[in-house]
């Protein structure tokens, strides 16, 4: 296991919503999405992906 210690300039956050986790999952199990996705992993040092819930609707 890796630590990462980043930079201020180093760190880039990215929100994204999703109709449902069905909804994710279906996408990133798709053949276009999976050939694709290479394309992020070669632009990309790293990544972390981080599921959550809505707390508070606005």
């Amino acid at each position: 296991m890796k630590t990462l210690t980043p930079t201020r300039e180093q760190i880039k956050e990215l929100l994204v919503e999703y109709p449902s986790r069905k909804a994710f999952f279906e996408m990133i199990s798709s053949a276009e999405y999976i050939d694709a996705h290479r394309y992020r992993e070669e632009g990309l040092e790293d990544s972390v992906l981080l599921a959550g819930t809505t707390l508070l609707q606005a």
